[in-house]
């Protein structure tokens, strides 16, 4: 089952007086869920936690389960930031880093060429529909950005993790693109009945797309909202997030 339980948790930033607390005591469960949205003013936790999940940050007390495990048993979460060269190998090409992120590598990338290899990376990048047939052997770093995020998305759920967390993906990218490598991210965790958790200011995107909110508040209160008839009004979000 796709779910996110999260039992008496705390944590903070900095020692003694200089701590900055984030959670203290938070509970919240989501069951049978595929897409979770966070939303929050800045400073309300919404990284924090993706970063608790992934295992980049451990929790002071208590426990966060995805899909009925541990974090800490987690293996391959997948992590897409909002800088999209942060996903990828920017001065590899689009090949190249298609061959790392599936370890297909070696330490000099000798008979990693193959055709069968180009064609699974072409298959791969077609699907995302961002025009990167033609860019195949071209270095990421001259990729547009949304082509790299798009392209760090392909990479990132063609694994064996079933589970994608995404921090602002959409931020640097315009309405046009951020819809569509939002709608690739979807497409693919729901082509593998996976789990995906994303944070977003846009609060028209967390409205559309997700099954449950999360309103998080500073001070660590988390609000959990079933949106699964699509009808969560931006207002009644950023009032929850304000109140």
């Amino acid at each position: 089952m796709n779910s996110l339980d999260i039992s008496d948790l705390c944590f903070s930033y900095g020692v003694d007086s200089e701590k900055h607390l984030v959670f203290q005591n938070n509970d919240l469960t989501v069951d049978d869920c595929r897409i979770i949205g966070l939303v929050g003013v800045n400073g309300s936790g919404k990284s924090t936690l993706l970063k608790l999940i992934k295992g980049d940050l451990k929790a002071e007390k208590g426990s966060i389960k995805v899909c009925q495990r541990p974090v800490n048993e987690l293996s391959n979460v997948s992590f897409i930031t909002q800088q999209a060269i942060d996903n990828i190998f920017p001065k590899l090409t689009v090949f190249e880093n298609y061959m790392l992120f599936h370890g297909k590598n070696n330490s000099s990338f000798q008979n990693y060429d193959r055709k069968e290899n180009r064609q699974s990376c072409l298959k791969l990048i077609l699907s995302a529909g961002m025009s990167l047939e033609d860019k195949i052997d071209e270095q990421v770093r001259f990729l547009s950005g949304g082509q790299q995020q798009a392209l760090g998305i392909m990479l990132a759920c063609d694994t064996d993790s079933p589970i994608l967390l995404m921090d602002e993906p959409t931020a640097s990218l315009d309405i046009f693109v951020a819809e569509k490598v939002l709608k690739i991210a979807i497409q693919e965790i729901l082509k593998k009945e996976g789990l995906l958790i994303f944070t977003s200011h846009n609060l028209h995107d967390i409205s559309k797309y997700t099954e449950h909110i999360i309103v998080m508040r500073k001070g660590g209160k988390m609000v959990d909202l079933p949106n699964m008839n699509k009808d969560m009004s931006v207002s009644k979000l950023r009032e929850m997030m304000l109140s």
